[in-house]
């Protein structure tokens, strides 16, 4: 037997009765974005979260995330951040962007959620030196790798 989620009857309304209702062409990703917004804002101790981000550079001189005014998904990050209980965390990047994530931005993302069990992540993009003005091999230690050895708790990781 499926599981279905029951809508309550206010939200019928709004989303419609089925699921194919559900799926009409109107649930725009501005829409999709302001309502993970607010589930994230009130719902503090969510346990598990796959979620498509499209990722900004960190400041470069606080290490904080930039919010641009025209991306809906980077108005979430700070919402997301503050999420420490979580257990299970997927991450994706949408292809349409580059395709991957930034190493330190993920770090930042998930630096506080040392509970984390499960840390699955679609594409990620190294940070690695600028070796051209040494005439000797770098040290390239990753930045996410660094943190997630430090997750005690971690059991699952997935890299696609």
């Amino acid at each position: 037997m499926e599981w279905k989620p029951t809508l309550w009857p206010e939200f019928r309304e709004q989303f419609g009765a089925n699921d194919e209702a559900r799926k009409a062409p109107n649930w725009d990703e501005k829409s999709r974005s302001t309502e993970i917004l607010r589930i994230s804002e009130m719902c503090t101790k969510i346990k598990s979260l796959d979620l498509d981000l499209r990722p900004t550079e960190l400041d470069k001189q606080t290490g904080e995330f930039t919010i641009n005014e025209n991306e809906t998904t980077s108005k979430f990050f700070y919402p997301i951040s503050r999420l420490t209980q979580l257990t299970s965390l997927a991450l994706t990047a949408p292809m349409i962007d580059s395709g991957s994530l930034i190493e330190d931005f993920i770090v930042r993302l998930i630096r506080n959620m040392v509970g984390l069990q499960s840390f699955k992540c679609g594409s990620t993009e190294a940070v690695t030196p600028d070796s051209e003005s040494f005439d000797w091999p770098l040290d390239c230690i990753s930045p996410l790798g660094l943190h997630l050895s430090k997750l005690d708790g971690l059991k699952e990781l997935y890299f696609q």
